[in-house]
């Protein structure tokens, strides 16, 4: 989104420090068990409501494992 078309213009200006700082910030602020709360919450079912989840996991971690301390 950094780098690519009309998302360029809104994201492009940010800074590496301003990215860990949004991204310890959600870290911090949301749990995986937050996660799995809204999804629940959300009414999806089945595996609509698996892809959602999963998906939401994943970027959670991605963000951990790249922004985060390591016991994220």
């Amino acid at each position: 989104m950094l780098e690519h078309g009309s998302a360029k213009k809104v994201f492009g200006g940010i800074t590496e420090s301003e990215i860990r700082a949004q991204a310890r910030d959600l870290l911090d602020k949301l749990s995986p068990e937050d996660i799995e709360r809204i999804v629940q919450k959300s009414g999806l079912e089945g595996r609509e409501r698996e892809r959602v989840l999963s998906g939401l996991l994943g970027r959670r971690e991605f963000l951990a494992r790249n922004y985060g301390d390591t016991e994220q």
